[in-house]
């Protein structure tokens, strides 16, 4: 079992974590258990045909047959709470059935929190955007990036789409958000896949390093 996971995460942020489960003969009813840290939240991004339940802080990856590919892929998405420091940690649990035996596999990681300093945090953003009128600076949505641009559908009609290319990629947004809380909530229940929150300024995409800058000058 392969676990991809960010270095670090933001407090009051969001991560994705990508695991590879190398099943050589293993098929049938298996189990992909994935505990995170109390207070934490999870959402299932990619789950190769199994079926996601939540149980308090725990995510449930249930599969009646295993798929028959090789490498079976997941990928889930961590929230992490506002005002939260230090080691945490994430474990990975895969439970399957071996020539008519209980097995399972387990795969332990940190979720390592940013200290200050490390990283300009979205919510020191939000805090020097609250003490500003018409600040320059919104939060949107990104919702996909690709080589060539698209036709992209729109499934929440309520928010304008942006398509602007940069680094040879054309990035397609939604927003604006005034607040960083509306954009969190509109990231919980974004119908798109990997959706992350991004910075504006103006009509330009910036960095939170840049954002900062902006803000504090």
């Amino acid at each position: 079992m392969i676990v991809k996971q960010p270095k670090t995460f933001e407090a009051g942020t969001s991560g994705i974590v990508e695991l590879h489960i190398q099943k050589s003969s293993i098929d049938g009813v298996s189990k992909l258990e994935v505990t995170i840290p109390t207070g934490f939240a999870i959402r299932a991004i990619e789950t190769s045909g199994a079926q996601f339940i939540k149980q308090n802080n725990v995510g449930k990856f249930v599969w009646v047959d295993l798929p028959k590919t090789e490498d079976v892929v997941v990928k889930y998405q961590i929230y992490i709470p506002k005002n939260i420091e230090g080691n945490h940690l994430l474990n990975n649990t895969f439970y399957y059935i071996d020539q008519n035996e209980k097995r399972h596999i387990s795969f332990a990681s940190c979720i390592k929190i940013s200290e200050k300093g490390d990283a300009i945090n979205l919510i020191e953003i939000s805090e020097l955007l609250k003490d500003l009128e018409n600040a320059p600076i919104v939060f949107r949505l990104q919702v996909g990036a690709y080589k060539k641009a698209k036709v992209f559908n729109n499934k929440l009609s309520n928010d304008s789409l942006v398509c602007i290319e940069q680094d040879g990629f054309y990035k397609y947004s939604i927003g604006p958000f005034i607040s960083l809380e509306d954009a969190f909530e509109a990231q919980k229940k974004s119908p798109y896949k990997g959706a992350f929150i991004v910075l504006f300024f103006v009509d330009k995409p910036i960095s939170k390093q840049q954002a900062y800058s902006i803000l504090k000058h």
